[in-house]
């Protein structure tokens, strides 16, 4: 809680308090998982320096911990849709005929910042801008393969899955097209593949060798 951003040797030079929005007061209380990990904040400014007393102190916790509640929520809705998109994949790959080769890759593509990108363009628009990417990355699998691409609706993820000894070009393929569409649509995507490490690895432990490579990912286009 700084009651004066002026008078806070941390705040006093801040472009937000030195101009718009004239920030003077500010309290925030972090938004903690399960684990511990801090993930942010829910804060409260105001251009009047103040002090909260006990009754807003509380409130402002009660707050954080609401919308944690309503992250770890959300959280765990995408994690069983994620799991049954697995699943039908999964059933879809066990009743395919051979495939050429032992091996396969599993490629996650996902957009930066959903939220950000929808309140932008708006909802329509970036469900059209999703039905455009399924589209062009469907057209771009090779033929006769089996290679497939697989987008919950309203989601901003697609996992991809490829067959063969060495998929690298046709995943390069893939990353061509996205990198194509993001020059068309403005919209950041972030992308990741892994392959298998050894016959008859679950198309799941594949796939979170590819989520582990995406968050890295993540982490690094934060970082730059």
């Amino acid at each position: 809680e700084v009651p004066d951003a002026t008078k806070d040797a941390r705040f006093a030079d801040n472009a937000l308090v030195t101009g718009a929005p004239d920030i003077r007061f500010y309290a925030g209380m972090p938004l903690v998982t399960p684990g511990g990990a801090a993930v942010g904040t829910v804060c409260v400014i105001d251009r009047e320096p103040r002090q909260l007393d006990d009754t807003q102190r509380r409130g402002l916790a009660a707050l954080a911990r609401l919308t944690m509640n309503l992250m770890e929520a959300r959280h765990r809705e995408l994690e069983h849709e994620r799991n049954a998109r697995l699943a039908t994949i999964e059933q879809e790959e066990a009743e395919a005929p051979k495939r050429v080769g032992d091996g396969f890759a599993v490629g996650v593509i996902e957009v930066q910042d959903a939220p950000g990108t929808i309140k932008r363009i708006g909802d329509r628009a970036f469900k059209r801008a999703l039905e455009q990417l399924e589209a062009a990355l469907e057209a771009g699998l090779r033929p006769g393969i089996g290679d497939s691409v697989s987008h919950a609706a309203n989601s901003g993820e697609f996992i991809v899955v490829m067959h063969g000894d060495d998929c690298s070009e046709a995943w390069a393929t893939l990353r061509g097209i996205v990198a194509s569409f993001e020059a068309e649509t403005g919209i950041a995507l972030v992308s990741a593949a892994a392959e298998a490490e050894y016959p008859d690895q679950s198309l799941a432990e594949v796939f979170l060798l590819a989520d582990e490579a995406l968050s890295r990912e993540k982490d690094a286009a934060i970082a730059a």
